[in-house]
């Protein structure tokens, strides 16, 4: 008869103990990690998240306040501990990369150790379908979703060992402060984390969860610490009403992505990646195509195989495991839904895509019902085989290639970074003729003498479209404080409703680009706003210089960068 005891506090753990073996795994993961690591370092970063992942935390640091004083649409915990990592290591591109890397790092290491329950073999292919999927999607940028799943999966290891262990308080004290930590980061894993804390804890007496409540009860002072600082209205407009509401249409992308084309603007710049792939594989939309289904159906597939396996497995702990990993995924699933682009595909697919090795194992080491018995050595080769196939013929372009990419790049071939520089600080963008515009206009405002204390604003060249901006400008200029409230410009921060208009009349110096003018996607990104801030700027700014050319939809030839300088005194609005 199937094996359906439950386990008690006097049977094994689940997880075999720490041993040489697990050493010369990670040891394989790490130098996975490492090959493509000094490429990764020097990579053209994302000009407007990476940046204010620079700027933001520093503004903390110099007393400013999120949501208050400026827009940040998610948990204020990344900014503290990025403010805290800058206060010890100094605010610097390095940095903060450095940084990103321990947040993938967490990711990894927390995946590899929640699917050991299956073997190394299999936790080791797990960890390395992460790597494959994750490591290039953003690059070490220090973003919040990457440090919230971090969390999230470690939250889910010491669930799963309080469950499975006699000693229990201070690993649910443990798991609740690390939910507590990914909530603090990004508010929007709550399904996550609440799914995987539901079904890890089902199975124990609601008095013995204090000490988990106690855990989470960090994440309730952290909330009330940013409310009381921000004040409670700018809190959840910034962290809810924008994100949700206000701002969403102008980020989506159509659902499932389509087939025959891509149309998101990072989809587009990835085709300019320069390596080579010699194997078969289908078109780029075709690989985002499937890459969504494939991302939205595995963490079901991993829940199927737990409800099915939880009877017939002689340690009923590995399908309940496998549930918790299951939903956790699921839970997830709402980031790929609303932006299914292969930056939020592989912010999920880092857990859902990853946990298949482990429902394989799970499903064919079992006692079989109806088919034949397989050898434990079958499982990894199977999962391989299909990790393989995932990367060499479905996502090549997006997931093997990109890792391809920094390889070649740490060894200097094929760079696609290009630095710009100024007292020590540096950012890479991807092209050389951007480089050097932005150079340019960075070496003439530093030039110019700047006041410390003036006012900066970096936006696009025309302030009715708002779809994207460099704001690592203003973490090379720390000592010109940022003249808006949207450093992030996102789409409708031109609305006549926002204060963009005021914001513009209070900057002493303007970067304008037109880097961005090729930003075409099918949402709200493109609808005009109010004209109100470009004419501030033709009334109350004159022009230092333009460097850089870069064509426009009709073939005109426009600036890259303009710089602009206060010429009129203010005027009231």
């Amino acid at each position: 008869m199937p094996n359906s005891k439950r386990p008690t506090d006097t049977d094994p753990p689940a997880v075999p103990r720490w041993d040489r073996r697990d050493a010369l795994a990670l040891a394989v993961i790490a130098v996975v990690i490492a090959i493509p690591m000094r490429g990764l370092l020097r990579d053209h970063g994302a000009a407007m998240e990476e940046g204010f992942m620079l700027v933001f935390p520093e503004q903390v640091m110099s007393g400013r306040i999120p949501n208050k004083d400026f827009l940040h649409l998610y948990g204020p915990g990344s900014l503290w501990v990025l403010a805290g990592v800058y206060k010890v290591f100094g605010v610097s591109l390095a940095t903060e990369r450095w940084f990103g890397l321990v947040q993938h790092v967490g990711i990894i290491t927390g995946l590899y150790w929640v699917i050991r329950r299956w073997g190394r073999s299999i936790a080791m292919i797990a960890a390395l379908t992460a790597i494959f999927i994750n490591l290039n999607s953003t690059g070490l940028s220090a973003l919040a979703w990457n440090g919230a799943i971090a969390f999230g999966i470690w939250a889910v290891w010491a669930l799963l060992r309080a469950r499975e262990s006699g000693d229990r308080r201070w690993l649910l004290v443990g798991s609740g402060v690390l939910v507590s930590l990914a909530l603090l980061y990004r508010p929007d894993v709550i399904l996550a984390v609440s799914l995987a804390s539901l079904v890890a804890l089902w199975p124990m007496r609601w008095r013995r969860l204090a000490p988990f409540l106690a855990g989470l009860g960090l994440a309730a002072v952290g909330y009330i610490v940013q409310v009381i600082m921000a004040g409670p209205g700018n809190a959840f407009r910034g962290m809810f009403t924008d994100p949700v509401f206000t701002l969403r249409m102008g980020r989506t992308l159509p659902m499932p992505p389509v087939w025959d084309h891509l149309v998101g603007y990072f989809q587009k710049a990835a085709v300019l990646r320069t390596v080579g792939w010699p194997f078969p594989h289908i078109g780029m939309s075709q690989q985002l195509y499937f890459w969504f289904f494939i991302t939205i159906l595995a963490p079901f597939v991993v829940i199927a195989v737990a409800l099915r396996t939880r009877t017939r497995d002689d340690d009923p702990r590995r399908p309940a495991a496998l549930l918790v990993l299951g939903v956790f995924g699921a839970g997830l699933l709402t980031q790929a839904l609303q932006r299914a682009d292969q930056t939020h595909l592989a912010w999920v697919g880092v857990i859902t895509i990853s946990s298949l090795p482990a429902a394989v194992a799970q499903f064919f080491t079992v006692r079989p019902i109806r088919r034949p018995a397989w050898e434990p050595w079958r499982a990894p080769v199977a999962a391989s085989l299909g990790a393989v196939a995932f990367f060499a013929a479905v996502t090549p372009q997006f997931t093997i290639r990109a890792y391809n990419d920094a390889v070649l790049q740490s060894i200097n071939r094929d760079v696609i970074g290009f630095p710009i520089q100024r007292n020590g600080r540096n950012f890479y963008v991807p092209s050389p003729s951007i480089a050097t515009a932005a150079q340019e206009l960075t070496d003439k405002l530093d030039g110019l003498g700047p006041r410390p204390g003036e006012r900066l604003f970096v936006g696009p060249a025309d302030l009715r479209y708002t779809p994207y901006t460099d704001a690592f400008f203003y973490y090379l200029f720390p000592e010109l404080p940022p003249a808006t409230y949207y450093i992030e410009m996102d789409p409708f921060d031109s609305g006549p409703e926002t204060r963009l208009a005021s914001d513009v009349n209070s900057a002493d110096w303007v970067i304008l680009t037109n880097v961005w003018n090729a930003w075409i996607e099918p949402n709200n990104s493109m609808k005009a706003g109010s004209n109100v801030p470009n004419e501030i700027i033709r009334r109350d700014f004159c022009k230092v210089g333009a460097w850089g050319l870069i064509p426009d939809y009709s073939g005109r030839s426009l600036p890259m960068y303009q710089l602009y300088r206060r010429c009129k005194p203010r005027r009231a609005l």
